[in-house]
């Protein structure tokens, strides 16, 4: 009789610290859980907090750039004295026009741009000069769809000029809207 109030004692003791035992176990892993993903949402928001530091500290120098590229903008009554100073420039390193197109205009979010067909003929020396005076402009002009061929022979023999080349070039100048 004393073995089995005993064995009786000690199942109900096994059972009370099973229940009551594993309820605290679940819990706990339940907590372990929580802080794992308390812990990974701050490792988130502390990434986040230096990325946006970074940005921050980056914005006075974003601001002066945007200040001066807007400076380089040119005003829509600023644009015929642009193109003349183009074709001055052609002119001035003895560059013949034979195309010379602005196109239409197209809205970008806060400027436009204005696409310029442009086809020149000349030695390379000249159209590199061209160029580079182009690109050095205190304007805001791109330059791309370059393609430069040689001139026909008969036309060359004719023209009595050497290594004449014809450049095709797509100007793209960037300007603000006035209002």
């Amino acid at each position: 009789r004393f073995l089995l109030v005993g064995l009786l004692y000690v199942v109900v003791v096994y059972l009370g610290y099973y229940l009551d035992i594993s309820h605290l176990t679940r819990q706990i892993a339940t907590v372990v859980l929580q802080e794992q993903n308390l812990k990974q949402q701050l490792e988130i928001v502390f990434y986040k907090q230096s990325a946006l530091e970074n940005e921050i500290s980056r914005l006075p120098v974003l601001q002066s750039n945007l200040q001066k590229w807007q400076k380089e903008l040119v005003g829509p009554n600023q644009m015929p004295e642009l193109l003349n100073q183009i074709l001055k420039i052609g002119t001035t390193d003895q560059l013949q026009f034979d195309f010379f197109n602005p196109g239409t205009e197209k809205k970008e979010d806060l400027y436009f741009s204005l696409p310029i067909k442009v086809v020149i003929s000349g030695n390379y020396h000249q159209i590199a000069n061209f160029i580079s005076q182009i690109a050095n402009m205190p304007t805001l002009v791109s330059i791309g769809d370059i393609a430069i061929t040689q001139h026909d022979q008969n036309v060359t023999a004719a023209l009595s000029t050497k290594n004449l080349l014809t450049a095709a070039l797509m100007l793209e100048v960037y300007h603000i809207d006035s209002k």
